[in-house]
Parts: C-alpha cells; sequence; structure tokens
C-alpha cells in the first residue's frame, strides 16, 4: 500500500513484477543458502579448548576441501541459469 502511494507521488503507475524480479529474487535465495551452508561447514569441528590459531587455520582448510564437491553444481546451474535469462532480457 505504500508503494504505491509513493509511486503516485513521483507520477508512476504500479506495474507488476517481472519474470526478472523472480530471476533475482532466485538468484539472492541460492546465493545466501550456499553462503550460509560453506560458512557453517567450514567452522564445524573447529573450535576446541587448547588449540593454536594454526590449527584452526588447517582444521577450517580441511572442512573446506572435503564439502566442496559437486553439491554446488546444481546451484551454480540454478545462478547460471538465472545470469543467462538476465542477459537475454537486457539485451
Amino acid at each position: 500500500m505504500l508503494q504505491i502511494i509513493f509511486l503516485k507521488k513521483i507520477g508512476r503507475v504500479y506495474t507488476f513484477p517481472t519474470i526478472s524480479l523472480f530471476t533475482d529474487l532466485l538468484l539472492f535465495i541460492t546465493s545466501s543458502i550456499t553462503i550460509n551452508w560453506i560458512g557453517e561447514n567450514i567452522t564445524k569441528n573447529v573450535y576446541v579448548d587448547d588449540i593454536s590459531e594454526e590449527e584452526i587455520y588447517f582444521r577450517k582448510l580441511n572442512n573446506f576441501e572435503h564439502n566442496i564437491d559437486y553439491k554446488f553444481e546444481y546451484l551454480f546451474s540454478i545462478i547460471i541459469f538465472c545470469l543467462l535469462y538476465k542477459v537475454m532480457d537486457m539485451i
């Protein structure tokens, strides 16, 4: 409702969301899921009492190495599709 009032004040008419809005939303959601998943899995079982910063660093590297696999291919394929559609829409 507030958006419609604002659009009237600036002289624009409300338009329904386009497919580009949905692809942007899908990109945002998949990126958020990916970043959250990576962050949680890298820091899993890393912080234990009485270990050095170097040991924490190597544990994070080990977790990163074990968690990067084919699961990202699905998320990246969604992201690539949305970006290609976005470029086609701009052209």
